[in-house]
């Protein structure tokens, strides 16, 4: 998994996993953020990362495809 991974990287990392219906606020925080959901729930929060993670310098996904998580990003002007 991404979280095993950054961990054997990163053992002293503060690693948050949020779910749906978990509580955004870890994200406020957050340097370094991963979106593994399906593509659509990604393209739906892109828009909103900005405010949710304003301190992230890192943002990936692992959704399959990536036109439609580049396009919402476009949209939103976070490209």
């Amino acid at each position: 998994s991404v979280q095993l991974a950054w961990r054997r990287r990163q053992p002293d990392a503060d690693i948050v996993a949020l779910d749906r219906g978990d509580d955004l606020a870890p994200l406020r925080t957050a340097t370094a953020v991963v979106l593994a959901m399906p593509v659509d729930a990604i393209a739906g929060l892109v828009p909103h990362l900005p405010a949710l993670a304003p301190e992230a310098a890192f943002i990936t996904d692992t959704g399959s495809t990536k036109r439609a998580i580049v396009a919402a990003a476009v949209e939103a002007g976070e490209t």
